[in-house]
């Protein structure tokens, strides 16, 4: 498509061309697909770890054999689609051995547990699921205690009140983003949209783009805690063109104050540290975190249209990502709704938290949560 080609991936010595594809055997109709895949996979965690290994979070990678890959992609299927259906022996023998060498991965990080993730995608859609009541209830509960810790909500007017629960909620589900053992992890693999996507476009083709990789990083106790510092790095032909906030529906203050000492604090990590190590690269779209102490990388991304520019829009902004001048977004005020932007269950859960009414008696129809 045109919008796609508008970030001429192709400038990129990861983008293949037709004749390259043909000769990996790929199916004619599958020519594009493998293109787009190959090129995001060239940047992946795997790929550059060993690069700037001091700049992120200690990583160990338990690779995928074929069967494993399709084991792990027929375990989302079955959750996701088919709740009643069963895997095959083989594939549960395969799930078995990837749960054991995750295990191992997650045992070395000890009590501080871990983040477990695909090389170019994590599976934090599985901590929005609301398929499980009592999960929505455990999430709830947890929003309401970490209210109540930081002191409440009377101190704040109507806008205010829901962006603080809003802001509570995405430290929440950060949070539970954290396994110790393989079956958290596992479950919320296949629990996870994100890597069912993955996991097809991996096992779709003849021939892999690049080997199916799990990662396991160590848990960061301050990113999740600290989800305003979190951002979005814009880089075309090795210069930092724009900065985002990566959380486009949070109003944090505190990164309002600090947003020219965190912008320079990002541009001179960039300068130093991840430039040179990722000349060949070129131009691609980096998230990091601004730790109290240090700045970390998360993940890469191809320069693409296919991934969120935040706060910038690649067709508003396109001239801007590409040769700047650099600027950094941050939501400045409360937003109006935020909460819309959330699946229903969700939306209506952090509203009651942040409204809470007297419950609606059974004769009146519903009551207050009825309205808008």
């Amino acid at each position: 498509s045109t919008a796609t080609m508008a970030m001429e991936p192709n400038k990129s010595p990861f983008w293949l061309s037709k004749e390259d594809v043909i000769q990996r055997g790929v199916p004619e109709g599958e020519l594009e697909n493998y293109r787009r895949t190959y090129y995001q996979l060239q940047h992946g965690v795997d790929v550059w770890y060993d690069r700037v290994a001091q700049h992120t979070f200690p990583t160990e990678f338990v690779v995928l054999s074929t069967l494993e890959a399709g084991s792990l992609s027929a375990g989302c299927k079955v959750t996701q689609q088919n709740p009643g259906s069963k895997l095959r022996s083989d594939q549960q023998d395969a799930l078995q051995a990837v749960w054991a060498r995750i295990d191992k991965a997650i045992s070395l990080f000890g009590e501080t547990g871990a983040m477990v993730r695909f090389t170019t995608r994590s599976p934090k859609d599985a901590v929005m699921d609301t398929r499980s009541d009592s999960y929505v209830q455990q999430v709830r509960q947890l929003v309401i205690k970490d209210i109540e810790r930081t002191g409440g909500l009377e101190q704040y007017d109507d806008a205010a009140k829901i962006n603080f629960v809003l802001a509570t909620f995405v430290k929440v589900c950060n949070k539970m983003l954290r396994v110790r053992d393989a079956g958290r992890a596992v479950g919320l693999l296949i629990k996870s949209q994100r890597v069912q996507q993955i996991l097809k476009k991996q096992t779709a083709f003849g021939s892999f783009p690049r080997q199916t990789a799990l990662c396991v990083r160590q848990w960061s106790a301050e990113l999740a805690e600290h989800p305003e510092m979190e951002l979005r790095v814009f880089v075309y032909n090795n210069e930092i063109t724009a900065l985002s906030q990566y959380d486009t529906l949070v109003h944090y203050p505190n990164l309002c104050e600090q947003k020219e000492t965190v912008a320079e604090r990002v541009k001179k990590f960039f300068y130093d540290a991840v430039r040179e190590p990722l000349m060949t690269h070129n131009s691609y779209v980096m998230d990091v975190f601004v730790g109290a102490d240090k700045v970390y990388i998360i993940e890469f991304f191809g320069f693409d249209v296919a991934i969120s520019a935040c706060l910038f829009s690649w067709r508003d902004n396109r001239q801007q990502l590409m040769s700047g001048p650099f600027e950094f977004r941050v939501v400045e005020a409360p937003l109006e709704n935020p909460l819309l932007s959330l699946p229903a269950r969700w939306e209506k859960v952090l509203k009651e938290i942040a409204f809470p009414t007297e419950p609606p008696s059974e004769s009146s129809g519903g009551g207050a949560a009825s309205s808008s």
